[in-house]
């Protein structure tokens, strides 16, 4: 039995707009590089987020997206687009502003619900970190410093700037994303408690997978990547995304895993961090 959404209840509608604005959802579908497919085919993938469309009957678009994200679950949902569609169609008279608010559409939906799960675990931690936590614990203070409150804020500016460019706002100022200045002084400070932290999970890492691979042969890299992620969630007190670092195929070092880390919390290019944190560690020795 499929799970698709049950048909609307019968009304009279304008046939050519009906047409247009399907032929107009199509081409922001082809846009958005999301392909067609069938409902029984779209299974939730291990890792990440994948986005199909399909007809469950005449007349209709259904776009379905399903997202994993270790430690927090997975998410499917189906929305029915048609009906937006048509009145993307009436506010743009003009096709390509019509497809494009459509592409901006279908992107918004694709972050904030691949973002949905997670960002609900660090909301989760927050709440646990504000309920639990002593006002004068000062190592658990540094660990959400480090680890919490950058990834939240990471969530954040994503769904912000998708939800930005749906609506078209005005931006001020140029594109390239820059430090604020305590933030820029204090960068190499972090880099050192991320790269603390992750050194023994790299070591643990490490060892841990040598045990792997010697009783179990010829298994592929997702299955490390769930057997990791299973692992360390229980182990450490750290949100999964940073422990996702660990397991990438290129098996980065700690240092490595820290300025990744930075990278996607600054907005930064991973290989630009390395010249910002030794930058920022030169002019505090100068400054002492």
């Amino acid at each position: 039995m499929s799970d698709s959404l049950p048909p609307p209840p019968l009304v009279p509608i304008d046939e050519a707009k009906f047409d247009h604005a399907i032929a107009l959802l199509t081409e922001a579908l082809k846009a958005s590089n999301i392909n067609e497919t069938n409902s029984e085919s779209h299974k939730p993938r291990f890792f990440g987020t994948h986005v199909s469309w399909h007809s469950p009957y005449d007349g209709e678009i259904e776009v379905t997206i399903s997202s994993y994200s270790w430690g927090a679950g997975r998410l499917r949902c189906s929305i029915s687009l048609v009906d937006l569609a048509m009145r993307t169609t009436e506010v743009f008279t003009v096709d390509a502003e019509a497809v494009q608010a459509l592409t901006d559409l279908l992107d918004s939906f694709k972050t904030s619900l691949s973002l949905l799960l997670p960002a609900s675990w660090q909301d989760i931690l927050t709440r646990a970190f504000n309920l639990h936590v002593a006002p004068n614990d000062k190592a658990m203070k540094a660990a959400r410093k480090v680890m919490l409150d950058p990834m939240s804020t990471v969530y954040e500016n994503a769904t912000r700037e998708k939800l930005r460019r749906l609506r078209a706002d005005k931006t001020q100022g140029g594109s390239s994303p820059r430090l604020q200045p305590d933030v820029r002084q204090s960068l190499h400070t972090r880099y050192d408690e991320i790269y603390n932290m992750a050194k023994p999970i790299k070591k643990d890492y490490d060892t841990m997978r040598e045990k792997y691979d010697a009783t179990h042969h010829r298994k592929k890299w997702e299955e490390w990547q769930r057997f990791w992620s299973t692992a360390a969630n229980e182990l450490y007190p750290y949100g999964p995304q940073f422990l996702t670092l660990f397991a990438s195929e290129d098996n980065p070092s700690a240092s490595e895993v820290a300025y990744q880390w930075l990278a996607a919390q600054t907005k930064h290019a991973a290989s630009y961090i390395p010249k910002l944190v030794a930058r920022s560690r030169k002019d505090s020795q100068s400054r002492e």
